[in-house]
């Protein structure tokens, strides 16, 4: 599964600047809960990926011009929001 496929709608896009993830329910949850149902950029990626793949993932993320300005995911989700990192991480294939 990719990133991308976890913030798809605005549904599952989890813009509390305190979780990472949610359930249903809204809680906030560990961003590798099966109940997890929302998710912020930095909590779809590790929802998403293995750690062995997530420093791959890391580096071309922050490989990436649109990434130059030097900020972390959790700004970047705060930010941009979730259609801007939504294309970014379906034109990134990730």
């Amino acid at each position: 599964m990719k990133a991308f496929m976890l913030i798809n709608t605005p549904e599952k896009w989890c813009d509390d600047s305190h979780a990472f993830a949610k359930d249903a329910d809204g809680n906030a949850v560990w961003w590798k809960d099966p109940n997890a149902v929302q998710f912020d950029m930095q909590g779809a990626l590790h929802h998403a990926y293995v750690p062995e793949e997530l420093r791959v993932i890391y580096e071309k993320i922050y490989g990436t011009i649109e990434m130059k300005e030097g900020k972390g995911l959790p700004w970047v989700s705060k930010n941009w929001g979730r259609e801007k990192v939504y294309q970014f991480l379906v034109k990134y294939d990730i």
